[in-house]
């Protein structure tokens, strides 16, 4: 399956200055008590689907599980530590991993491992500096952006960890916060928003295997959302376009590289950037996640840029996750909904009203499929 689109806009996405760095350090440094987390978890569910898709509302701190198999709603997993997190994984056993960054009390450097099938705790695991974004690999090896911690000179951390021993593995700086990660066998694609003018947006290249950065592509704006080609050499993105007359104060493009010849084409001009997935044919869907724009989801030809059909779904597309060969389902912020499409011509399959507010992140096993 594709890496889930995450989160695309993090909520403690942080001007680079001295006075922020000030007070995220001594916030950081003082609120980080391990003895504020609590420990309930509770599910309204008897057991799990073979096929569960985990959607996650920080509003209501709640997880909602959905089988993939009937598109219905089985119920709920429900923790306090939710409102701290933006973000979910799962692993190919079926354990959630979820990054808790923190809320209004403070930060936490934490990741929280819990067993959906019976509600509980796995385990605690601490990682080097404050969570956000996650992505995790088809071998189980999860790679953890720090988007709060060490703003010098652009810099921030990326941990990685083995979610099947539950172990971190290494730490790596990198040049600039992390929007998204995807991978491609053995090798993961991270989307890196510059922090300075010293810094470059672009697009890491990792050795899973091998442990070692072997690429860096640079884009001319920051990837917000990123899908890698299975077949070519090709990774396409939607960009953040700073565009103070536009709605949300940015506008779009849809571009793709080719990393065998590092050429970067536009592909299109998009009113507002948020999630992107490829489908089995080769096309591209993508939605608006502006909410103050009518919210439209696409299917684009990336090779002439045209728009092969579009729906309007509603404001605030969160997150496109592929749950199977052919479909896809779509989180809508705003109406609270998860609707699943046919990714090869856009028609709607099903529609799902949550019983949690603001759907944001998605996961679901790589074993799906």
């Amino acid at each position: 399956m594709f890496t889930n689109r995450k989160s695309l806009r993090k909520k403690f996405k942080l001007i680079c200055n001295k006075k922020t760095f000030v007070m995220i350090v001594f916030l950081i440094g003082s609120c980080n008590n391990f003895s504020y987390l609590n420990t309930d978890i509770k599910i309204t569910y008897n057991s799990l689907p073979k096929y569960p898709l985990f959607v996650l509302s920080v509003v209501d701190s709640c997880v909602m599980v959905i089988d993939v198999q009937t598109k219905k709603l089985i119920g709920t997993i429900q923790s306090s530590e939710f409102n701290k997190t933006t973000d979910i994984e799962v692993t190919s056993s079926g354990l959630l991993y979820l990054p808790l960054h923190g809320d209004a009390e403070g930060f936490y450097k934490k990741m929280l491992i819990i067993d959906p099938s019976k509600g509980s705790i796995v385990k605690w695991l601490s990682v080097p500096y404050v969570p956000t974004t996650i992505g995790i690999s088809s071998s189980d090896i999860l790679f953890v952006g720090h988007n709060l911690d060490k703003l010098v000179r652009g810099c921030y951390d990326l941990s990685i960890v083995d979610a099947k021993t539950h172990k971190l593995i290494k730490q790596l700086e990198v040049k600039g916060y992390v929007n998204d990660i995807d991978f491609k066998g053995k090798i993961a694609y991270i989307a890196l928003g510059a922090t300075s003018e010293n810094v470059q947006h672009g697009i890491l290249v990792y050795d899973i295997k091998k442990y070692k950065q072997i690429g860096f592509y640079a884009l001319p704006y920051e990837p917000i959302s990123i899908a890698i080609d299975r077949v070519s050499s090709n990774l396409y993105a939607t960009l953040f376009i700073p565009d103070k007359n536009s709605p949300c104060g940015e506008r779009g493009e849809i571009i793709k590289l080719n990393m065998k010849k590092n050429n970067v084409k536009k592909i299109k001009n998009i009113s507002s950037p948020g999630p992107i997935v490829l489908t089995d044919n080769g096309n591209l869907i993508t939605g608006d996640y502006c909410e103050e724009v009518a919210g439209y989801l696409s299917l684009i030809n990336p090779n002439t840029g045209k728009i092969i059909k579009r729906r309007l779904i509603g404001k605030g597309i969160n997150d496109i996750c592929k749950v199977s060969h052919g479909i896809i389902a779509v989180t809508v912020l705003n109406e609270s909904t998860v609707i699943f499409f046919d990714m090869l011509n856009l028609n709607e399959i099903n529609k799902i009203s949550l019983p949690c507010k603001w759907p944001e992140a998605m996961a679901i096993s790589k074993e799906s499929f």
